[in-house]
């Protein structure tokens, strides 16, 4: 949980990751499920796992690695109320998106898919997928469209041999999505 403030709106929102929960948490259902679930700035990490993960020179830098961290654990825990406040203003890389460092969406997506352990694979195919169909829907996103249908079509195989992408009416629309034309 933390709180979103958004600077141009003089706004202030709690943003929940994992509604009614408190304790442990699954780590499957946290990959799959989680609001949130990429930041790292709401996490905190015991050192060693710095040990085996750095982050990458990109804009999409907590994307790109924390899915394969979070699946490297063996315990998750969240705790249910803010301690950190997300500050957006004007001007941020993210908001610009005619930027072209947001290309680096695209291979925090692949480095996801690669560097997940293998026993959340699945969870982590689904969470790209949704994220996927929310970028598209994004009105922002409207630059990237072509490379949002090419890369569902690169991973169609792995999309639509995933249960949680089929049982998801939302999510199915990766699978529409790969069979547009370019």
């Amino acid at each position: 949980m933390f709180i979103k403030f958004l600077y141009q709106k003089n706004t202030e929102n709690d943003v929940t990751s994992v509604k009614n929960a408190s304790g442990l948490i699954d780590i499957a259902f946290y990959i799959r499920d989680g609001q949130n679930n990429s930041y790292s700035w709401n996490k905190i990490f015991k050192r060693d796992i710095w040990e085996h993960f750095s982050f990458k020179k990109m804009v999409y830098e907590d994307l790109d690695i924390i899915i394969p961290i979070l699946s490297s654990c063996k315990i998750l825990s969240y705790v249910p109320h803010p301690l950190y406040i997300y500050y957006k203003h004007d001007g941020t890389t993210t908001y610009s998106y005619t930027n072209p460092r947001l290309f680096d969406i695209f291979k925090a997506y692949t480095d996801i898919l690669n560097d997940t352990s293998i026993q959340y694979i699945k969870e982590a195919e689904y969470c790209v997928a949704k994220r996927m169909l929310i970028n598209f829907d994004t009105p922002g996103f409207v630059y990237y469209l072509k490379y949002f249908i090419e890369y569902s079509q690169k991973f169609h195989s792995k999309f639509k041999d995933n249960k949680y992408i089929k049982e998801d009416p939302y999510t199915r629309g990766i699978l529409y999505l790969a069979k547009v034309p370019i």
